[in-house]
């Protein structure tokens, strides 16, 4: 499979030790463990000389919740954030790193008329596009059956019969795209920036490259720290 374009682009912008964007998402095990974080910092401070800014989606973490049958999804997502928050910290501490700061989604994002319009775009494309409807559920359904099974210690680990509200689960990632979509209209320094992520995501990779919509995304960069 050929490498896409938005990878590509994370090589060459690190080239510029650019701003870049820790995407740490709560209810996942990978990000309570502090090696992992003291990596991922570790790298942000070896390669940025502007911006680090760690993406932790607190706020809109309650649809992830409310998707899996959370009785209060809103505590769960905060005390979740909360949790995951504080181990950043503590990691941020101990890289040394005095110019991490958290994006604030209620005062930072929220307020943006560039995201309010980035977010109805990809909520349209979700509904018109079966290409990219798809792989956004793909993509939900993996991270909510992860999630599920955390919640639930003696659930079998299988998807089957598993009860998920699709609907409710993908406005979780349609929120990230679209807000990634605009970060240099909403930070300095951000015109070309890199997104260090654990994994691949190819539904972000071909939503950058303009797989779904023919608009190419040039600003952001991705980069595996496998």
């Amino acid at each position: 499979m050929e490498e896409s374009q938005t990878l590509k682009n994370g090589r060459i912008y690190l080239k510029d030790k650019p701003s870049i964007i820790l995407g740490i998402s709560p209810g996942n095990p990978f990000f309570y463990k502090m090696e992992n974080l003291v990596k991922m910092l570790g790298f942000s401070k070896n390669n940025s000389d502007h911006k680090v800014l760690l993406f932790l989606p607190d706020k809109i973490s309650q649809h992830n919740y409310r998707a899996v049958g959370s009785s209060n999804p809103e505590k769960s997502a905060r005390l979740k954030a909360n949790r995951l928050r504080n181990k950043c910290k503590e990691a941020i501490r101990s890289c040394g790193i005095e110019r991490a700061e958290f994006i604030n989604w209620s005062h930072d994002v929220e307020t943006s008329t560039s995201y309010t319009d980035a977010f109805n775009h990809v909520k349209h494309l979700y509904q018109v596009n079966n290409q990219f409807q798809k792989d956004v559920q793909e993509s939900t359904q993996s991270a909510l059956v992860s999630l599920k099974i955390g919640r639930d210690k003696n659930m079998l680990k299988s998807s089957e019969n598993m009860t998920i509200d699709m609907a409710e689960g993908v406005k979780y990632v349609l929120k990230e795209l679209a807000f990634l979509s605009v970060v240099s209209d909403i930070y300095e320094g951000c015109e070309k920036f890199v997104f260090v992520y654990h994994r691949p995501w190819s539904v972000l990779e071909k939503f950058f490259d303009g797989g779904y919509d023919k608009i190419s995304r040039t600003s952001l960069g991705l980069y595996v720290l496998e």
